[in-house]
């Protein structure tokens, strides 16, 4: 977070969602400043009873695809407003994207850069684009995912990518 990180992603699954609350606490940075996104397994939903306390603001789902989208959502009160999935040049999620849409629901991605991939860093379409517009490869990919309306969650650990 002293870098700019200001959107943590986490889940219960991750055993470290007490860190992340003490890490934002030690930050000094106010907490409407901080972003947290946390996942719950789906049968510990309870959307309308967390809400209801003030601990949530909207609701998102994670990994959902198509079959699993149609035979779950269509059972919930609320309409998730994001389903994180991983979403890359190489895996684009053509057939949730298309149903999603009809929801106005976001792609949120996780492996935005596809996990550091050679391969698609060496990609001669991407690399030849960065090359033009005088960025690296990564800024092409994040561009892209942008333009197609996708909110990425890219990690570094170094500091010199973090602004």
């Amino acid at each position: 977070m002293e870098i700019g990180y200001r959107h943590i992603d986490t889940a219960q699954a991750y055993f470290n969602e007490k860190e992340v609350e003490q890490a934002i606490k030690d930050s000094g940075i106010p907490r409407e400043e901080i972003f947290v996104t946390s996942k719950l397994w789906i049968q510990d939903f309870a959307y309308e009873t967390a809400k209801a306390a003030g601990k949530i603001k909207s609701i998102g789902v994670s990994n959902f695809t198509p079959n699993f989208w149609k035979q779950f959502v269509p059972n919930f009160a609320t309409m998730p407003a994001v389903n994180q999935v991983e979403f890359n040049p190489y895996f684009q999620q053509k057939e949730i994207r298309d149903l999603l849409s009809k929801d106005q629901v976001i792609i949120e991605a996780w492996a935005p850069l596809g996990q550091g991939n050679k391969d698609l860093f060496e990609e001669p379409v991407i690399t030849e684009l960065a090359s033009k517009y005088g960025k690296d490869v990564g800024q092409i990919i994040l561009r892209f995912e942008n333009q197609e309306g996708i909110v990425v969650l890219p990690k570094s650990t170094k500091k010199s990518r973090a602004v």
